[in-house]
């Protein structure tokens, strides 16, 4: 006939699993709040870099205006240059 273990060891094991679940449960927060830092510091730098890129493309598109106007200025001179001579 098979007997209970004695109270005492369960006890005993019931504690270490107890104590095995918190520390995995600690660890567990703590790397959520690890991934959780690294990800709203990526979507800050994310927001940051967009932002720069918008008014990147608003330099690009001023600056391709400024270059046809010099094109279209050059032009003039150019033919008018041509009349003089």
């Amino acid at each position: 006939m098979m007997t209970r273990p004695p109270q005492r060891n369960r006890l005993s094991l019931d504690n270490e699993i107890a104590i095995r679940s918190s520390i995995g449960a600690w660890w567990g927060s703590w790397l959520t709040a690890v991934i959780m830092t690294v990800a709203i510091r990526n979507l800050f730098i994310n927001t940051q870099t967009l932002a720069l890129t918008s008014e990147n493309l608003e330099n690009t598109k001023r600056n391709a205006n400024n270059t046809t106007e010099m094109i279209e200025q050059l032009k003039k001179i150019n033919s008018q240059l041509e009349r003089m001579t």
